[in-house]
């Protein structure tokens, strides 16, 4: 379908179940106030193009043989969806008026990188197929590992505005999750790590443009491990590293007070930002471990 045509298809639904009819823009910008609509619509159309959905089977009693189509659906080579049962246990209450309705999963598929055969519409007849193999689908740099529907997303718009930069940062991911580092797409895609206590650490924050922000590793954790962290960082780079907040936060610029690029790391400076990280998580962790420690005597 294209965009229009699921457009028309979601008005006249919303008609048909006595709803007020919105389009698709609408229905997604609700209570959204940052949602731009030329991205949205862009995103729609590729993900349309491309098969990439997130389809759900929701209800109040899922049969048992449903949980077969999760292996069926993921075992289709070149469809790039995330596909889940949920169950709705619905409970009466005695006390008052009313149900309690508590969803649980039953099972989740997750994106896996496979070869895609796509076709290009807008080429030659004669160089029509386009076959993508992403190199780091062998076991040699990502194994299994599944992405989420957002981090996919992430990754094809950074394509777009990066080139190239997509598939390095991927397998750079694929290498940190050695040092128990997960990626975390809140509009940016987070470098996170799980904390003692408290909020999890944060190696920084990659936007869409390619740009990097290390301020978050300066937020929560040891501060003079994220300001020898930033400072190692800045050095990759050839930047500098700026203080703010009487030396509370930290961050990483170059050339006229601007955020580095990913390209400025990636490919080149791979091994040394990674070991840049597992001694900012050492030393954070190491922190959290002596103030435990300490409050417990």
């Amino acid at each position: 379908m294209s965009y229009s045509e699921l457009d028309a298809a979601v008005k006249n639904a919303r008609i048909a179940a006595g709803l007020p009819a919105a389009s698709l823009f609408e229905i997604a910008s609700d209570g959204e106030n940052g949602l731009d609509e030329v991205e949205f619509v862009d995103a729609v159309i590729r993900n349309l193009g491309r098969g990439k959905a997130v389809i759900a089977v929701v209800g109040d009693g899922i049969r048992e043989d449903l949980i077969s189509l999760s292996t069926l659906l993921q075992g289709h080579a070149g469809q790039r969806f995330t596909f889940a049962l949920v169950e709705l246990a619905v409970y009466h209450t005695s006390s008052r008026p009313g149900r309690f309705i508590v969803p649980s999963v039953l099972a989740q598929t997750v994106l896996l990188e496979r070869g895609v055969i796509r076709i290009a519409a807008t080429v030659p007849q004669d160089h029509g197929i386009i076959i993508e193999s992403p190199q780091d689908v062998s076991t040699q740099h990502r194994g299994t590992r599944g992405m989420s529907f957002g981090e996919d997303e992430f990754y094809d718009v950074l394509g777009q505005n990066a080139p190239g930069m997509a598939d390095l940062l991927k397998a750079f991911v694929d290498k940190a999750a050695a040092l128990d580092v997960y990626a975390e797409v809140l509009g940016g895609l987070n470098l996170k790590h799980a904390s003692p206590s408290g909020n999890p650490l944060n190696m920084g924050s990659i936007a869409k443009g390619g740009f990097v922000d290390f301020e978050p590793s300066t937020w929560w954790g040891n501060k003079g491990a994220a300001r020898a962290y930033n400072q190692t960082v800045a050095r990759l780079v050839g930047g500098s590293l700026i203080e703010r907040n009487d030396g509370q936060h930290f961050v990483v610029r170059v050339g006229n007070n601007k955020m580095p690029k990913l390209s400025a790391l990636l490919p080149r400076h791979e091994q040394a930002w990674l070991d840049a990280i597992q001694r900012y998580i050492r030393e954070c962790l190491a922190d959290s471990a002596q103030a435990e420690a300490t409050t417990s005597v």
